[in-house]
C-alpha cells in the first residue's frame, strides 16, 4: 500500500467530503516493511511526549479493552486472555503493535466524543486540543467544515453499523518527511531553498489511509489513521496521478489553501516542475 495508490481526480468545484468506502477486514490494518522502523518511532515519541499522545477518559475502558481484543486478534497475537492492561494502558498497549494511530469515538451528551486516543503522527494537528472534543468541535478550525460536513458527519458516525466498516484517505503536502508533524507546519512558508530541480526530492505526497469501525459491545467507534508517504519524484512513473494531484493543487480555493499552507506553497513549483519533466497538464 503505497501513497501514491491514493490519488485520483477529485469532482469540482471544492467541497468537502467524507468519500468513505466499504473496508475489506482484511485491509483494516496493514502491516509492511516501515513496521520496526514506524514503531521505533513511535517508542521515541512516547518517550518523549507520552502525555501529548495518549488520552483515557473514564469510562470508555470497555470500548478501549473491547478494541484491545479486536487488534490482537486481527494481528494473530496470542495471549490477548491472559493479561489485559488496565486505564489508559489498554489503548496505549493496542497501538503498540499496529502503525495507525488510534482515536475511540464514543456518543455522549449527544454527541460523537474522543474518549480516547493514541495518536504520536499527527498532520499538523495539536492532538492535546481534542481530548475529548466532540467532532464539531474536534473540525472548529477546518474552513467551510460545519457547512460542508458536520451534519452529514454526525449523521454518518450514527448510523455506521459494525458488520460494515469503511476507509477513506485524506491526502497533503509537506516539505518534512518526519511522521510527525507539529502544527506549526501548517501556517509555515515555503523553504526558499526548494527549487524546481529539487523539488521532486524534497516535497512529499502525505497521505492518511483512515478506517472507521463501529463496535457493538461498546458501541463505540475507532477511527484508525496510518501516514503514507513518497517523494514526489515517484509521481513521475505514474502521470495519472501526478495530473490529478496538479490539478487538485490549482483548484484549491483560496481559503483552503490559506489553511492547508504547507500544501498550498507548493503549487506553481510543481506545476512546473511537472511540466518540465514531460506531463501534458491539461
Amino acid at each position: 500500500m503505497l501513497a501514491i495508490d491514493f490519488i485520483r481526480d477529485e469532482p469540482g468545484p471544492f467541497h468537502w467530503r467524507m468519500g468513505v468506502r466499504p473496508l475489506d477486514l482484511n485491509k483494516w490494518l496493514v502491516k509492511d516493511a516501515r513496521f520496526e522502523a514506524d514503531l521505533a518511532e513511535l517508542r521515541l515519541q512516547l518517550a518523549e511526549r507520552r502525555a501529548e499522545i495518549i488520552y483515557c477518559e473514564k469510562g470508555s475502558e470497555i470500548a478501549c479493552a473491547e478494541i484491545y481484543a479486536a487488534i490482537r486478534a486481527h494481528c494473530s497475537i496470542s495471549g490477548a486472555e491472559t493479561f489485559v492492561p488496565v486505564g489508559a494502558g489498554i489503548i496505549e498497549a493496542a497501538r503498540l503493535v499496529v502503525q495507525e494511530d488510534l482515536c475511540v469515538m464514543t456518543r455522549k451528551n449527544g454527541f460523537w466524543a474522543m474518549t480516547a486516543c493514541a495518536v504520536a503522527f499527527p498532520t499538523s494537528w495539536d492532538v492535546q486540543s481534542k481530548f475529548g472534543r466532540g467532532l464539531d468541535e474536534i473540525h472548529e478550525p477546518v474552513p467551510r467544515y460545519s457547512k460542508d460536513l458536520s451534519k452529514s458527519m454526525n449523521v454518518f458516525f450514527d448510523r455506521l453499523r459494525a458488520e460494515a466498516p469503511v476507509w477513506r484517505s485524506n491526502r497533503t503536502l509537506s516539505d518534512r518527511s518526519s511522521l510527525r508533524l507539529e502544527p506549526s507546519t501548517r501556517t509555515q512558508e515555503a523553504e526558499t531553498e526548494i527549487t524546481i530541480n529539487n523539488v521532486g526530492d524534497r516535497v512529499f505526497l502525505r497521505v492518511e489511509y483512515q478506517t472507521l469501525r463501529k463496535f457493538p459491545i461498546s458501541d463505540s467507534v475507532l477511527f484508525t489513521i496510518r501516514i503514507l508517504q513518497q517523494p514526489l519524484r515517484d509521481l513521475l512513473d505514474e502521470p495519472v496521478a501526478l495530473r490529478s494531484l496538479v490539478r487538485g493543487l490549482a483548484q484549491m480555493p483560496s481559503d483552503i489553501a490559506h489553511y492547508k499552507r504547507g500544501t498550498s506553497n507548493y503549487e506553481k513549483l510543481i506545476a512546473e516542475w511537472a511540466k518540465e519533466s514531460g506531463l501534458e497538464i491539461s
